[in-house]
């Protein structure tokens, strides 16, 4: 166990480490950014005593990869992963550059030249490389799904998702003759599905933005709290706006409460929308049936 000094010093925002401890507990899982110190080494091992699973380096924190690898003379603990950022600070080379971006490559699709010039860093290059060599552009939304790409002299991703863009007028259509035909709701005022003025002042809290947005607390209380509680998660295998691995991610670090079968995950064919493919519609039907039913 750490030194007390090491536990108590002021970490980001003027916290102790003990606060963040706390959090971790409710939580199960633990942001933070460490001020270096003398301690370091000590508040890296609390850290772990703590639960800590998972420490995030990166070549331009200052010594964080060097007191990482002091702090456990070369040999990372069982279960400890490290992560480390491609695109910052100075890039791979040599055999390891190679190495590194022939599995990008891999994992990816992308050509290799591609993922080279970018070190890695791929961001939007797979929804404009993924099928260049057909001219066709990938939506975000389902990178199964592509349409000619407007832009193809243009280096990176330009213009209307190929799905979203369509679905939206699509669905925003129906839906307004839904509420005027079916439930009798005459308006002269225009439907927009997904309004971005008006998504954009959605209050997610903590912080305001989408990416602090979390339900693993409420989860971890509902599944402690009541035990009839069951979750079924449902995700399309091709959404890269939310990729499944993030919900599996939140499973897999919740504390055993009751029953593992309470809470799980579900994939199907297709993106974000799955649904518009009639065979994941029909797949998660039978499944959400089987669940209701407390089959699944």
């Amino acid at each position: 166990m750490a030194t007390a000094a090491a536990q108590t010093e002021p970490w980001f925002n003027g916290r102790s480490f003990e606060s963040y401890r706390d959090e971790f507990d409710r939580r199960g899982y633990l942001v933070f950014e460490r001020v270096l110190s003398p301690d370091t080494v000590a508040a890296i091992r609390a850290a772990l005593d703590a639960g800590v699973d998972l420490l995030d380096t990166a070549p331009i924190y200052n010594q964080c990869e060097s007191i990482v690898a002091e702090t456990f003379s070369g040999r990372l603990p069982q279960g400890l992963r490290v992560t480390t950022k491609c695109g910052l600070g100075t890039p791979p080379k040599g055999e390891a550059a190679r190495t590194f971006y022939g599995r990008v490559a891999d994992i990816t699709g992308l050509p290799l030249d591609l993922v080279t010039q970018s070190r890695g860093f791929i961001r939007d290059a797979y929804v404009k490389n993924l099928r260049a060599g057909e001219r066709k552009i990938v939506s975000r939304y389902d990178a199964t799904f592509a349409t000619d790409d407007p832009y193809p002299e243009q280096q990176t991703a330009r213009g209307p998702d190929p799905l979203l863009d369509g679905m939206t007028r699509a669905y925003g259509s129906a839906f307004a003759t839904y509420a005027r035909e079916e439930l009798g709701f005459k308006t002269e005022m225009t439907y927009v599905l997904l309004a971005s003025d008006i998504s954009g002042k959605w209050d997610w809290g903590e912080g305001g933005g989408r990416a602090t947005a979390s339900i693993s607390e409420d989860i971890r209380e509902l599944l402690a709290l009541d035990p009839g509680f069951r979750l079924m998660i449902a995700h399309g295998y091709s959404d890269m706006v939310t990729p499944y691995a993030v919900s599996q991610y939140v499973l897999d670090h919740l504390p055993p409460i009751g029953e593992p079968s309470r809470a799980g995950l579900r994939t199907y064919r297709g993106g974000h929308m799955f649904y518009i493919d009639a065979d994941s519609r029909r797949s998660f039907s039978v499944d959400a049936k089987a669940f209701y039913d407390g089959e699944l």
